[in-house]
């Protein structure tokens, strides 16, 4: 690889010094990369304010600091989408915590996610602006493929009103008891209690809001002992089958109990076609089937925030799998720290 590990400090820093072995050592821009771990994302924007870094990658979307990032009027933020998709899953099995699972209606998650109003969330709740979501791949995430987005849903009321009544549960009647789950800190709470509250007004459906640690929200996600709950997916490759499979009968990510044979032939079928366009009209096909049946309400598309400054740090690229050539950044401020990440 392009570098060689010259330093490890615990819980502060890494130091990566080029490798002289490296099989295009000619083209790299820079001869070392300090890695700071700074556990909070405002120490790390002082830090960088201060000229201390060169480039803070992920700043925490879900945070205020995001939104006040966002919208300044700084030159050096960098927001862009990501492959990521931002949901809510529903837990389809006939019955949950030994009562009929009012959820294994699709009309009653097409309800649902229906009355989800996703334009103000991401405009006056997250207020990061992010692409609302009505599939599960992220619309231009995966070369070549053209995510089905006329056969998601839309904010619309009426249509949410009827759907309900016609499943049997008029006004909301018959509903309650149900839980949104979602895990603390990330900015979770505050879609969550606008989406209440929407459902409320708007449907008659009253739900809880139930907050659990990180580790606990997936025990009980993975369990299948939630009604709806908060998730979200990062691509792992640039192939919207990272997506897909997750809601395919059997898999072991497919936490919402979902099982559709067609959607299952569908993918089975993208596995063995050789030629690339008809394999992505294959899953297109798929997906379509996926978000008319909403297994899961997805909401908005992941941002990517970033803080550099691009009359310094040159040929850095944020794109949406954060695909990152470290080599390639060229810093022209006579500074070679150049990378720093809240994470580590």
């Amino acid at each position: 690889g392009p570098y060689v590990l010259k330093q490890w400090l615990l819980r502060d820093s890494a130091t990566l010094e080029a490798n002289p072995f490296y099989w295009d050592r000619k083209s790299m821009q820079n001869e070392r990369v300090i890695q700071y771990e700074v556990s909070d994302p405002i120490v790390a924007v002082m830090k960088y304010d201060r000229g201390e870094l060169d480039w803070l990658p992920d700043v925490p979307t879900g945070s205020r600091l995001a939104s006040q990032l966002v919208n300044s009027k700084r030159t050096d933020v960098a927001s862009m989408p990501a492959s990521a998709t931002y949901y809510y899953e529903f837990n389809v099995q006939p019955v949950v915590h030994g009562r009929k699972n009012p959820l294994a209606d699709a009309r009653v998650r097409r309800a649902l996610s229906m009355a989800i109003d996703r334009q103000t969330i991401v405009d006056r709740v997250t207020r990061m602006h992010q692409p609302v979501a009505r599939t599960l791949v992220p619309v231009g995430a995966m070369p070549g493929y053209d995510p089905p987005v006329e056969a998601g849903v839309s904010y619309d009321i009426a249509e949410a009103r009827r759907l309900l009544a016609e499943a049997g549960y008029p006004g909301g009647q018959g509903l309650d008891g149900l839980t949104i789950m979602i895990n603390n800190g990330g900015g979770h709470e505050l879609p969550a209690q606008f989406i209440k509250r929407t459902w409320e007004k708007e449907l008659g459906v009253r739900v809880g809001i139930e907050a659990l640690e990180w580790s606990m929200h997936n025990q009980r996600r993975d369990q299948g002992d939630f009604w709806i709950a908060r998730a979200g997916w990062f691509a792992d490759y640039q192939d919207p089958m990272t997506f897909l499979e997750l809601f395919e009968g059997g898999n072991s990510s497919n936490q919402s109990g979902y099982a559709n044979p067609q959607y299952d032939a569908l993918i089975e079928q993208s596995r063995h076609e050789p030629d690339p366009a008809k394999r992505l009209a294959i899953l297109r096909r798929a997906e379509a089937i996926l978000v008319h049946d909403q297994p899961l309400a997805p909401i908005y598309q992941y941002t990517n925030l970033h803080l550099f400054r691009p009359d310094q740090v040159k040929h850095l690229n944020p794109n949406p799998p954060n695909a990152r050539r470290l080599e390639w950044v060229e810093v022209t401020n006579g500074e070679e720290e150049i990378a720093t990440d809240e994470h580590g």
